[in-house]
């Protein structure tokens, strides 16, 4: 083979193998990121429809929101199904019964979740044994 034939073959497999290399993948987004819901159903008791309660997840991590009566802020992991929330801070006012019932409630779902299940705009967070913990509705769809 003359030296012109071998370097073509050289660059021709240098190409074929550069083109069967894998990169690694991206991480997939996430699916709650920039949306924000508001509970409808916590641990088995129904949250007044005028309840100002409602959690968003930001980029990054991040949530905010208003547990019914004080701002909240803290921390969520996302992996497919499993969803975890980091240390939640919140002011601490008081407020009527009614409000301090829905926070006690959120805040105990939210350091219970395990898993999340999205369909449309409606949203499930389970705790173990895929317990049903709360359900909520998407408050920022178009």
């Amino acid at each position: 083979m003359t030296r012109w034939k071998s370097g073509l073959l050289a660059a021709a497999l240098s190409v074929l193998f550069a083109a069967c290399q894998t990169t690694p993948a991206e991480p997939a987004p996430s699916r709650l990121a920039g949306s924000e819901w508001r509970p409808v159903v916590l641990d088995n008791y129904p949250v007044p429809d005028d309840s100002q309660a409602f959690i968003a997840f930001k980029l990054e991590g991040q949530i905010v929101g208003n547990s019914g009566c004080n701002n909240l802020t803290g921390s969520y992991a996302e992996e497919g199904v499993a969803l975890t929330f980091g240390p939640i801070a919140s002011t601490r006012m008081m407020c009527p019964d009614d409000q301090m019932l829905v926070e006690t409630e959120l805040l105990e779902v939210l350091e219970e979740t395990h898993a999340v299940w999205r369909e449309g705009t409606n949203l499930t967070l389970m705790g173990d044994g895929n317990r049903v913990l709360a359900r909520f509705v998407q408050t920022d769809w178009d």
